[in-house]
């Protein structure tokens, strides 16, 4: 079987319509804008000058006024009142109920006067120390803040302060002949003393005996108020050969030192 497809003819005006449209051409490489657009054709920065005048705007918010003042004025006393009621009611209670203001100021200076208290007494304490143990002082019988005293066994009789060279010149002549030393003063003063109680007193040793050498102030090394010392013996070139305490500071221990005669020096005994 055979089909016959029959042609029709078109006529232009049977024909639909076409519209033609032209793309625009893209180029291969896409330069950079600023070659596309010229660094000098860019746009200028624009500058806004000053007018050199303050601005008006306020900075600060309006400070309150009429009842707005009063409010704020009122807030504050209240706040005031009840804190200083708070402070009031925690402070400790002073003489006659009253509560003490300023307890922290109080007990600050309290302790800086106990502390200076302290260090007034310190220093006064000192000061008796450097006096009372000064070779050769008479400080009596008795105790010093500050000054150790050394006992002495036997010693009943003997009324200088223990530790000093006096003290022990009185005991260690006691101890070897039975007598003690019956007056008062400093070392330098005890060859006038044992004159007025009738001892011997020489400006050389005992040669039967023991005797106490009396050193005039700086004679030899004595300090301020002289120095006494027992002696033990006479060396052979006269010299003599002691037993001391307090000497060249050694408060109450028993050194030995070699003097001899000479100005200044003075020999006791009974």
């Amino acid at each position: 079987m055979s089909s016959t497809i029959q042609e029709e003819e078109l006529h232009p005006q049977d024909q639909p319509s076409v519209e033609t449209v032209l793309l625009p051409v893209v180029p291969q490489s896409v330069e950079p804008l600023s070659e596309q657009v010229g660094v000098n054709k860019l746009r200028k920065p624009v500058r806004i000058r000053g007018r050199g005048k303050k601005s008006s705007f306020p900075l600060r918010p309006p400070k309150p006024v009429g009842p707005r003042l009063w409010l704020n004025v009122g807030i504050c006393c209240t706040v005031a009142v009840t804190s200083l009621g708070v402070l009031l009611s925690v402070l400790p209670v002073g003489e006659g109920g009253h509560p003490l203001l300023f307890p922290l100021f109080s007990g600050r200076i309290q302790s800086v006067q106990a502390r200076t208290n302290n260090l007034s007494q310190i220093s006064s304490q000192q000061a008796t120390a450097t006096v009372v143990m000064q070779d050769g002082y008479d400080a009596g019988p008795g105790s010093y803040a500050g000054v150790p005293t050394v006992v002495l066994t036997n010693n009943d009789g003997n009324h200088f302060y223990g530790g000093q060279c006096t003290a022990w010149a009185s005991w260690r002549y006691h101890d070897a002949t039975g007598v003690w030393v019956s007056w008062l003063g400093n070392a330098g003063d005890w060859a006038a003393g044992a004159s007025a109680a009738h001892w011997t007193v020489s400006s050389q040793p005992n040669p039967n005996g023991l005797s106490i050498i009396v050193l005039q102030p700086g004679v030899q090394g004595a300090g301020g108020v002289g120095h006494v010392a027992v002696v033990e013996r006479i060396n052979a070139d006269g010299s003599v050969y002691t037993s001391n305490w307090n000497w060249q500071n050694n408060w109450g221990i028993t050194t030995y030192w070699t003097f001899k005669p000479g100005p200044g020096v003075s020999f006791i005994w009974k």
